[in-house]
């Protein structure tokens, strides 16, 4: 069974279940894609959640502060030039998760994106101090590596809604 489908077929008991009392017909079934970063970033969070494991994902990118509003001397009233403010976690992984005890960061990286330098460097940081990293480019592969690491405790068999 491909990882998707699964992934499709957990979210969906575990909606008939907390709806128990709604029509089979009248559940929302979640379609996952992992055909776009957002997509698979969405998939691998829902799996994470549905299997119990403590997980959230990671935003570094900065912000932007609009100027402000000043009154020139006729009256007029101009915003002045805003400013944009790096973000604080340059180079942090896209999804964190905490598996089996183990802090795992998840990078997810779609067609032919590469790792920059900072996220190569916070992939160093993170395997020195004893965490799991892992860049996912598909659901599969990160249904893969889920399964086959080397923590049993990964293989929740009693998931939570």
């Amino acid at each position: 069974m491909k990882a998707l489908q699964l992934l499709q077929e957990m979210d969906y008991q575990c909606r008939r279940d907390l709806y128990k009392n709604v029509p089979e017909h009248a559940v929302l079934k979640i379609t996952f894609s992992d055909s776009t970063a957002n997509g698979l970033t969405k998939a691998i969070l829902s799996f994470l959640k549905l299997k119990g494991h403590m997980v959230w994902r990671q935003s570094s990118e900065g912000r932007y502060r609009p100027g402000k509003a000043v009154v020139d001397v006729i009256g007029r009233t101009r915003i002045m030039k805003g400013k944009y403010l790096p973000g604080q976690n340059k180079g942090a992984a896209d999804v964190c998760a905490i598996i089996g005890g183990v802090f795992c960061a998840l990078e997810v990286k779609i067609g032919k994106d590469s790792q920059s330098l900072a996220q190569k460097q916070y992939q160093k940081q993170v395997e020195d101090n004893g965490g799991r990293y892992f860049i996912a480019r598909t659901f599969e592969s990160f249904y893969e590596w889920y399964l086959t690491n080397d923590n049993n405790s990964y293989n929740n068999e009693n998931p939570k809604h």
